[in-house]
């Protein structure tokens, strides 16, 4: 009925007994991806598609790359 398993029904109803309704809060928000890449490489990337690559799409200038 919920569109959720079993488990994960039984899981969120034991955070809820525990912890109250904070313990229903999704825990992966706030979190930064383990992949994500540096501030360095971000203006690195922008500046060659700004300058260099202006007239490809993302999808040809990542593929470039």
């Amino acid at each position: 009925m919920l569109g959720v398993s079993e488990r994960t029904f039984r899981r969120w109803r034991d955070r809820l007994r525990d912890e109250g309704p904070a313990g229903l809060v999704d825990r992966r928000i706030g979190k930064p991806s383990s992949r994500r890449a540096s501030p360095v490489e971000i203006a690195r990337m922008l500046g060659l598609y700004q300058e260099r690559y202006s007239d490809f799409t993302v999808k040809h200038f990542t593929s470039s790359l």
